[in-house]
């Protein structure tokens, strides 16, 4: 099986994860200042690129070795 990789998907999956990171560390720290925090979105975002980035590539590297 081959994996292509589909621009669209890639991306929503990368904004759901960065707004779910995003805001279970608002409720886990759950300090009113927190939701202002621009480093806050800065983690949540690079967290959910990498997650989407990991994903694609296992899944690219996973397709070709089968």
């Amino acid at each position: 099986m081959k994996y292509e990789l589909k621009v669209g998907p890639e991306l929503f999956w990368a904004v759901v994860i960065t707004v779910v990171l995003a805001v279970a560390q608002v409720f886990l720290t759950f300090e009113p200042s927190e939701i202002t925090d621009w480093r806050l979105w800065a983690v949540s975002l690079s967290g959910g690129v990498v997650r989407a980035a990991a994903g694609a590539v296992i899944g690219y590297f996973g397709a070709r070795a089968g």
